[in-house]
């Protein structure tokens, strides 16, 4: 199966992508994701306005391998939480301000329940909250996906380790699919890395377990080896 074929069968599935290393990730999901839903109304989650940073960096990367990617990214609807009322790219849709995460959570929980079943959800540094706040966190954290309508496709991603095992494996529970992005052993040079891309974990009948390698073409997408 080739990876973008793969990554259209995440419509109306919640995705949970783990990964050590996030050079991979910018073209997956800059170059894979993003693309593959440009017809949907997306929105993107941004917790902490470190992360802010770190995506707009990510998508910056992003853009220099491929400048046309601006032409569905400027549709991007931003859900920011944190300090400053900014978005890493696209549009600034709803902001939260930093007041603990259960109160968070909440304001969140509202904005879910107005989305519909075609909408996209992307979910970049919600992972701090287990991983700061531990068991305690995760009860909200079902309560707020628990809001999101049934049918919304969800991509979150989680670097790995960032939490415990235990605490991985509950949250795995939430998702139909656990998608898990690695370094491959083979190495060309800088910058010409391989990766293995793969389904981990699926309750999905057409999006069964198994890995492919790849690499970062020119393009900035993940060509298949």
């Amino acid at each position: 199966m080739l990876l973008d074929e793969l990554v259209r069968k995440f419509r109306n599935n919640r995705v949970r992508i783990i990964y050590d290393n996030e050079y991979p990730v910018v073209s997956l999901l800059f170059h894979h994701v993003f693309p593959s839903f440009k017809e949907n109304n997306t929105y993107v989650i941004v917790y902490t306005d470190t992360m802010c940073r770190r995506l707009r960096k990510m998508y910056i990367t992003a853009k220099d391998r491929n400048p046309s990617i601006d032409e569905f990214l400027n549709k991007t609807k931003i859900i920011k939480v944190g300090t400053r009322e900014i978005a890493a790219f696209g549009e600034l849709y709803a902001f939260i301000p930093s007041e603990g995460y259960y109160d968070e959570l909440r304001r969140l929980e509202s904005l879910f329940k107005k989305m519909c079943d075609n909408d996209v959800i992307v979910t970049f540094g919600l992972c701090l909250i287990p991983a700061i706040y531990g068991r305690e966190a995760i009860g909200a954290l079902l309560k707020v996906l628990d809001s999101v309508p049934q049918d919304v496709t969800m991509v979150s991603l989680f670097p790995s380790g960032i939490c415990s095992e235990e605490l991985s494996s509950i949250i795995n529970i939430f998702y139909d699919v656990v998608m898990n992005v690695r370094c491959g052993e083979e190495f060309f040079g800088f910058g010409e890395d391989t990766y293995m891309v793969g389904i981990e974990h699926s309750v999905v009948g057409d999006l069964p377990p198994g890995y492919m390698r790849v690499r970062i073409a020119e393009n900035g997408k993940l060509q298949e080896i």
